[in-house]
């Protein structure tokens, strides 16, 4: 009975080490395009105030700093 629980145990462990690294390969990073092509992975650098380009911001990178300080 032992034998049984610790080689199911095992098993298991196999399959989900082996489902996690095979899904590890279909995430993908998230890139912020600017209008020049090239692209930047920081979310708080001047050209990306949080979810858009600071061109698009209403107020420009001001406005998102100041509305940021009040939060």
């Amino acid at each position: 009975m032992t034998n049984k629980i610790t080689s199911i145990l095992f098993m298991s462990a196999i399959l989900f080490t082996s489902a996690i690294v095979a899904s590890t390969s279909i995430m993908q990073d998230a890139d912020a395009y600017k209008a020049g092509g090239t692209y930047t992975r920081q979310t708080g650098s001047k050209t990306v105030c949080g979810e858009v380009l600071c061109s698009e911001y209403p107020g420009g990178r001001e406005a998102y700093d100041s509305a940021k300080s009040l939060r």
